[in-house]
């Protein structure tokens, strides 16, 4: 275990006052307000799917239709140069379904890991009446480690791709604002399924 003591004083920086963000007491505090964070986020995800299949009764339309699928087909042969044309978009651009997709399941694995990992629910599990032991609770580990690290950058992708893309600076202002030009919005999208 290391102890951290953070000396602050004036005139040099020393290795302590560095890592005093990674002392054992910061840890900590983190993994304590893990589980908490866990609660919020299947809250969060309960009431999205309870709102979109319940009260609003309408498609997910971050969902993959037949509709969605042929315009991915279609940007693919422009992508490749087998076509010239390239389709409105709905009301997603597919890389923005694509993304919503890969953090779920981030989210979801995410979940999956960290309720193994984390001591109380472990200890509830039948892992050695499973045949699973400590290798299986360490690759955990690496895999919520590993989730964790994409998620983050991720996390770093969209807001480069919203803030720092000068044409993406409308759409990023009308998630705030809860507006859009309708040019600004017919420019890219269109009001019906059709490609």
């Amino acid at each position: 275990m290391v102890q951290c003591s953070c000396h602050y004083h004036t005139g040099d920086l020393r290795m302590d006052d560095l890592s005093a963000p990674f002392s054992s007491e910061n840890c900590f505090r983190l993994v304590f307000l893990a589980p908490w964070a866990v609660v919020l986020l299947l809250v969060g995800v309960a009431f999205h799917v309870i709102y979109e299949g319940i009260i609003v009764r309408r498609a997910n339309p971050m969902a993959v239709s037949r509709t969605e699928a042929r315009r991915i087909l279609v940007i693919l042969e422009n992508f490749f140069g087998l076509s010239n044309s390239y389709p409105r978009l709905g009301k997603y651009h597919p890389g923005q379904i694509f993304f919503h997709w890969l953090v779920a399941g981030n989210f979801f694995v995410l979940t999956l890991t960290g309720f193994i990992i984390w001591k109380p629910l472990r200890d509830l599990l039948p892992l050695s009446l499973l045949g699973f032991g400590w290798d299986f609770i360490f690759y955990n580990r690496l895999l919520h480690g590993f989730f964790s690290a994409t998620l983050i950058a991720s996390l770093f992708a969209h807001i480069y791709f919203a803030v720092l893309i000068k044409k993406n600076w409308k759409e990023a202002k009308s998630m705030f604002t809860g507006r859009i030009p309708s040019h600004e919005y017919l420019r890219c999208h269109h009001l019906d399924d059709s490609v």
